[in-house]
């Protein structure tokens, strides 16, 4: 775990964790402005929900943590 981070469980028909430090590499972006008053957010739950394919939802997370495009920059532009 990487020192004062806080880690975001995100349900895309799959369940992914990251930490709020890798949705913030790329800033402007909806997952980098994750808060708690989203209406995506689930208090209950402590998690964060997404109707997006768990696929390509993963190569996204990935692009955040590597900062690497394997998809190629149109379909990830289009999911940012």
């Amino acid at each position: 775990m990487i020192k004062g981070s806080v880690l975001l469980e995100l349900p895309v028909m799959s369940l992914y964790e990251t930490y709020k430090a890798t949705l913030k590499k790329i800033p402007a972006t909806r997952l980098s402005r994750l808060t708690e008053a989203l209406a995506n957010y689930d208090p209950v739950l402590n998690e964060y929900f997404f109707d997006r394919h768990p696929g390509v939802f993963a190569q996204i997370l990935n692009y955040y943590r590597h900062e690497k495009n394997r998809f190629g920059v149109k379909l990830i532009g289009l999911y940012l």
